[in-house]
C-alpha cells in the first residue's frame, strides 16, 4: 500500500485578534502639593516612599535635600541654620490628609549637600552627600570636623522618629547616589569612584575606578537579588558628552559591560532603576534628534532641533528590549529627565522638566519650564501624564513610585505662577523653594468601554483621539469583525457627562471581574460526582473513566503555575505556557497565580481533579495582570485570544473554555456576550461558574449571557442544596460542588490539600466532567455537549452534576466525524484534504481531515527474521475490551497473502501502545517463513 501525503490547510480564522492599542496621554491632577518655608532657599533632592501595608502604617513618604536661612516645613519649630548650606531629611505621610511627621537636621557652619536617599531592607533611611569645614547630625553624637572639602559622607536614620543613628566618612570619594543593601551595606557612586561598597560599620569593601574622563555621576541602581549594581555616568567621547551604563559584580566591584548612549550633540545623564522583573529602565537626554545607545538609532525621535529624553528597557546583558522618545518634539524645546523610579508592576515613572510644545501621544502639552511626572509601562507605552502650569520655574528632582496608585514628585521652583492642577498656586519666590506633589492615581476613576456611533463612526485611532482629548486614559483597544471597535479607558464622571451628547460614540460602564473562589478542608466532593449519596463525613472513592481522544481546555484565569512538577503526577495533562493579557499601565509579567492553579488541580491534577483519565491539553490566559481584580476587557480578549488559538493550532481538536470570574457587581457587556457568540459559532463550549454573591445570576457578567452550549455552574453543599454563596437564577444550568473541595495547597504542593470554597470549584469540576465528555464523543457541539451533561444530572432540590464511573456512552460515528469537520462529502471513500488517504481511513486510523497527516498510515520493517507492521487506531473508536470492533462498530482486521491471491488473517502478537494525539499505535510482530508474505488492512465501515 502506497500513500502519497501533501500539506494543506482547509481553516481560516474568522476573526482578527483582540488588541491592546496605545495608551494615550492624559492630563490628571493632584491630590497633594506641599511647599517649604525656607528663608534663604531649599531644595529637595531626592525621593523614596513605602506604601501603606496597614490602618495604621499609612503611605510614608522620605525626601532629603539643603537648606539656607531657616527651613520650616510642617509642625514643629523651625530648623535653625545661621551660616552656609544645612541638610535636611523630612518624612511625609497620608494620615490622611498628606502632611509631615518629622524633620532630621544636618548643621554646619559650611555647608551639607544631602544628594540621594535610599530605603533600606529594615527600612532604615539611608543618605549620602558632602560636607566642608565640618558636619553635626542634630540630636546625636554623631560628627565630622574636616577643613577644607567637600568631604563625603553615609548617615542613617530611624523611619519611626527621624533619629541619627550613625554615619561614617568615605574619604576620597563625594557621593551622588547610594543604594542601602541588606545587612547595612550600601553601594554608591560619586566622584572619586565609579562604584564602592561599604559595610554598615564603614569600611570600604571595594571601590572600582571611575573611567578616565568621567565628568558626572547619575544614579546607582541595583537589581532584586542584590547580586549586580549598576551606575550612570556621563563622559566625553571624541565629538560630545555620551552617557554610559555599566554593570558590576556587587560582591568584588568586576564591571562585566560597559554600554555607552548618546548623539551627535552634548548629552546627558536621566533616570536609571531595576524593575523588580529584572531588567533595567532607563532614560537620557540628547541634543540632536538622532540618538542611539550601544550603536542602536532610537526610532521615533522627530527631525526637530530640541533636546529630546529617550527611555530604554535593558536587559541584564546590556541589549535593549525597546527604545522610545518620551513625547514628540513639536518645535524647539527641551524634555529631560532626572530620576526615574519602578513601580511592582515594573512601570517607570519619570521626575522631568519640559519646555515648548511637546506631543504627549495625541495632546499638545506646552511647557515653560514646567514639571512633569511621566509614566511609561513595561511595554514602553506612556500611560501617565501629570504636570505644573504657570509662569515659575519647577526643577523635579526626584520621583518614587512604589506601587502604580502612589506616586510623588520632590524638587525646587522658584519665580511666580507655579501651580499643580487641582491644588492652590505656590507662593512667589526670588529663591529656589523646595515641594513635594503627590499625584492623583488613575485607578480611583472608572473604566468605560466606548463604542462608535454615527453616520460616520470613528475609525480606532479617532476614538482614542476623541478619548485623549476629553482627558481620558485609554486603557485598551478591542476591535474584531463581530463584536467591533470598543475602546476602554479610564474616566471620571465629569469627563462622562461631557461626553454624553457627543454623537461620535456610545459608552457603558466596564464590569470589574473577580475570581470565583476562596479557602479551609476537603475530600467529599469528588465522591459526589460519582454518587450524590455519598459521604460527607469521608474521605470518599472516585472512580473515573479513561478515555482516549485529547481535549484542549482554555482555562481564562490567573496564571498558572505548575509547582516545580507537581501536576506532572497526572500524565495525561499537557500544560502550555501561560499567556498574559493585559492593558496600559499592567504589568508586562504574570504576577498572580494561585487562583488558577487551584482551579486546574480541581479540573485535571492528581488525585483531585475530575478528568484525571482524560488527556487534557491545558492553555492558559491570565486576565488578572495586577492580581486580585480584571476588567472585561481582559475577559473579551481572552475568549478571543483563545478562539484563534484554536483555530491556528488545534483546529480539529475538542475544545472548551473554563471561565472562573464574574462581575462583582450588575454590569452588561456588548463585547463578551458577541466574544461568547463566536466561541459558540466556532464549535467550543463554555464553563462558566455562577458566581459568588448569593445572586441572581442574570444580572452579572458573563453569566448573564449564558445560552445553549454554555454551562453555568452553581455551588453545591455537603447537603446536596444550593450553597448561599452560589449565585442562582436562569443562567445556571447545574450545581456542582463549591464547599470544602480538595485542591492543592498552593504554598506547599507536597503537603496536605487545601479546601476550596467557591463557584470556581464548581465551574472546574464541570469543565473536567466535560471535558470527559468531549474526550469520549469529540464531534459533538456545543449544544450536544450541553444535552448530554445535563441528562447525567442527579435531579434533587437542585440538579447536581455526575460523572458515572464508566463514563458517558461513546454516540458517535462517521457522518457526525463528517459534519463536525465540517467536510463537503460524507462518503467514506471521499479524500477531502487531497492528501491521497481517503476520509474513511482518516477516521479510523485518527487522521486529520482538516490538513494533510503528519504520520503515514501504515508502516512495514522486516529485518530478515522478524516483520513488523505499524499504523494506528482512533483513541476516540478504539475500545480496549473488543480492539477489532470499534465503537460505531467498524471492524478492522489486518490479513496476509502469500500471492496477492489468497488472503486469511495475519499470524503474529498484535501490540497496543498508549494513546498520543488520539491515536493508539498498534504494531502486528510476526516471524514469517513463507519466502513471500504480503500484509493488508482490512476496514469494514458500519453501516
Amino acid at each position: 500500500m502506497r500513500l502519497e501525503m501533501t500539506m494543506r490547510s482547509l481553516f481560516i480564522p474568522l476573526f482578527a485578534l483582540l488588541l491592546l492599542g496605545p495608551a494615550r496621554g492624559q492630563l490628571l491632577e493632584w491630590r497633594a502639593a506641599i511647599v517649604a518655608n525656607a528663608s534663604g532657599g531649599a531644595t529637595f533632592t531626592a525621593i523614596q516612599s513605602l506604601a501603606a501595608s496597614s490602618p495604621t502604617a499609612p503611605d510614608r513618604a522620605f525626601t532629603c535635600g539643603h537648606f539656607t536661612g531657616s527651613f520650616a516645613f510642617g509642625p514643629g519649630p523651625a530648623l535653625a541654620n545661621p551660616a552656609g548650606q544645612d541638610g535636611v531629611v523630612v518624612r511625609l505621610s497620608n494620615a490622611p490628609p498628606w502632611d509631615i511627621d518629622w524633620k532630621a537636621h544636618a548643621t554646619s557652619p559650611g555647608d551639607v549637600e544631602i544628594n540621594d536617599l535610599s530605603i533600606a531592607p529594615n527600612s532604615e533611611i539611608f543618605i549620602c552627600g558632602n560636607f566642608t569645614d565640618q558636619i553635626q547630625f542634630s540630636g546625636s553624637a554623631f560628627g565630622f570636623i574636616r577643613s577644607g572639602g567637600p568631604h563625603g559622607f553615609v548617615a542613617w536614620l530611624n523611619p519611626d522618629n527621624g533619629t541619627w543613628l550613625g554615619a561614617y566618612e568615605t574619604p576620597g570619594i563625594e557621593p551622588a547616589s547610594l543604594v542601602a543593601l541588606p545587612a547595612g551595606n550600601v553601594v554608591l557612586t560619586g566622584p572619586g569612584t565609579l562604584a564602592a561598597r561599604y559595610s554598615a560599620t564603614g569600611a570600604q569593601l571595594w571601590s572600582t575606578p571611575a573611567p578616565p574622563g568621567t565628568s558626572g555621576w547619575a544614579h546607582v541602581a541595583t537589581d532584586p537579588q542584590s547580586a549586580h549594581a549598576y551606575v550612570m555616568t556621563r563622559r566625553p567621547d571624541l565629538s560630545s558628552n555620551d552617557v554610559s551604563l555599566t554593570r558590576l559584580l556587587l560582591s568584588n566591584g568586576n564591571v562585566l559591560w560597559s554600554k555607552s548612549m548618546g548623539s551627535p550633540g552634548p548629552d546627558s545623564t536621566g533616570g536609571l532603576d531595576v524593575a523588580p522583573d529584572g531588567e533595567i529602565r532607563l532614560t537620557f537626554a540628547a541634543d540632536h534628534p538622532a540618538p542611539r545607545y550601544d550603536g542602536i538609532l532610537v526610532p521615533g525621535v522627530p527631525p526637530v532641533a530640541a533636546i529630546h529624553t529617550v527611555m530604554g528597557r535593558i536587559r541584564p546583558d546590556g541589549s535593549p528590549r525597546w527604545l522610545v522618545p518620551v513625547g514628540l518634539a513639536q518645535g524647539p524645546g527641551s524634555l529631560t529627565s532626572a530620576d526615574l523610579d519602578c513601580d511592582s508592576y515594573g512601570n517607570a515613572w519619570l521626575a522631568a522638566r519640559f519646555d515648548g510644545p511637546w506631543k504627549i501621544e495625541s495632546r499638545i502639552e506646552t511647557g515653560n519650564d514646567d514639571a512633569a511626572l511621566i509614566a511609561v509601562d513595561g511595554t514602553g507605552l506612556l500611560f501617565d501624564f501629570h504636570r505644573s502650569t504657570g509662569t515659575a520655574t519647577e526643577k523635579p528632582r526626584g520621583v518614587a513610585a512604589p506601587i502604580r496608585k502612589l506616586a510623588l514628585l520632590a524638587g525646587e521652583y522658584l519665580g511666580t505662577g507655579s501651580t499643580f492642577p487641582n491644588r492652590p498656586p505656590f507662593p512667589a519666590r526670588t529663591n529656589p523653594e523646595a515641594f513635594v506633589t503627590v499625584a492623583s492615581p488613575v485607578p480611583v476613576q472608572d473604566h468605560y468601554v466606548f463604542r462608535p456611533a454615527g453616520t460616520t463612526p470613528p475609525t480606532p485611532q479617532q476614538l482614542a483621539d476623541i478619548l485623549d482629548q476629553a482627558g481620558l486614559q485609554v486603557y485598551a483597544i478591542a476591535q474584531n469583525s463581530t463584536t467591533g471597535l470598543c475602546v476602554s479607558a479610564h474616566a471620571t464622571p465629569g469627563q462622562i457627562n461631557a461626553l454624553t451628547s457627543n454623537p461620535n460614540l456610545t459608552f457603558e460602564l466596564e464590569a470589574g471581574l473577580a475570581a470565583n473562589g476562596r479557602n479551609p478542608d476537603a475530600g467529599w466532593a469528588l465522591g459526589r460526582l460519582n454518587d450524590p449519596a455519598a459521604s460527607a463525613a469521608a474521605v470518599n472513592p472516585f472512580s473515573y473513566p479513561d478515555t482516549g481522544g485529547e481535549v484542549v481546555v482554555y482555562l481564562i484565569d490567573t496564571a498558572i503555575d505548575q509547582l516545580a512538577g507537581w501536576f506532572a503526577g497526572n500524565a495525561n495533562l499537557a500544560i502550555e505556557d501561560s499567556t498574559l493579557i493585559r492593558g496600559a499601565g499592567d504589568p508586562t509579567e504574570s504576577s498572580s497565580f494561585k487562583h488558577g492553579t487551584q482551579v486546574l488541580s480541581m479540573l485535571a491534577g492528581p488525585s483531585c481533579g475530575a478528568a484525571l483519565g482524560t488527556p487534557v491539553r491545558l492553555v492558559n490566559f491570565d486576565i488578572y495582570p495586577a492580581g486580585p481584580s480584571s476588567y472585561t476587557t481582559l475577559l473579551n480578549d481572552a475568549i478571543l485570544e483563545a478562539i484563534d488559538h484554536r483555530a491556528t493550532n488545534h483546529p480539529c481538536s475538542p475544545a472548551l473554555i473554563c471561565i472562573a470570574s464574574s462581575s462583582s457587581a450588575p454590569a452588561t457587556s456588548i463585547s463578551v456576550s458577541a466574544a461568547l457568540s463566536i466561541a459558540l459559532s466556532e464549535g467550543i463550549p463554555l464553563i462558566l461558574s455562577a458566581g459568588n454573591l448569593g445572586a441572581n445570576a442574570t444580572n452579572y457578567v458573563p453569566q448573564r449571557y449564558a445560552s445553549t452550549g454554555i454551562l453555568c455552574a452553581g455551588a453545591s453543599g455537603t447537603a446536596n442544596t444550593r450553597s448561599a454563596l452560589s449565585n442562582f437564577g436562569a443562567p445556571v444550568d447545574l450545581y456542582a460542588p463549591g464547599s470544602g473541595v480538595r485542591a492543592v495547597d498552593f504554598s506547599n504542593p507536597t503537603g496536605p490539600y487545601d479546601a476550596f470554597s467557591g463557584t470556581s470549584a464548581s465551574a472546574a469540576l464541570v469543565a473536567g466532567i466535560a471535558a470527559v465528555h468531549l474526550s469520549v464523543n469529540p464531534w459533538q457541539t456545543p449544544g450536544e455537549l450541553e444535552s448530554a451533561v445535563l441528562a447525567d444530572v442527579h435531579r434533587a432540590a437542585i440538579d447536581l452534576a455526575q460523572l458515572p464511573a464508566a463514563g458517558p456512552a461513546f454516540t458517535g460515528s462517521f457522518s457526525d466525524w463528517a459534519t463536525w469537520h465540517d467536510l463537503a462529502a460524507t462518503d467514506t471513500a471521499a479524500d477531502s484534504d487531497g492528501d491521497g488517504v481517503t476520509d474513511g481511513m482518516e477516521f479510523v486510523l485518527g487522521g486529520d481531515p482538516c490538513t494533510d497527516d503528519e504520520l503515514s498510515p501504515v508502516a512495514f520493517s522486516f529485518d530478515g527474521t522478524t516483520s513488523e507492521l505499524s499504523f494506528t487506531i482512533s483513541a476516540v473508536l478504539h475500545d480496549p475490551a473488543a480492539p477489532g470492533t470499534l465503537r460505531d462498530g467498524t471492524t478492522w482486521e489486518v490479513r496476509s497473502s502469500p500471492d496477492l491471491s489468497t488472503w486469511s488473517p495475519a499470524a503474529g502478537t498484535f501490540g497496543f501502545g498508549s494513546a498520543a494525539s488520539s491515536r493508539i499505535p498498534v504494531t502486528l510482530t510476526d516471524t514469517p517463513v513463507d519466502p513471500a508474505c504480503f500484509l493488508r488492512l482490512e476496514i469494514s465501515h458500519a453501516p
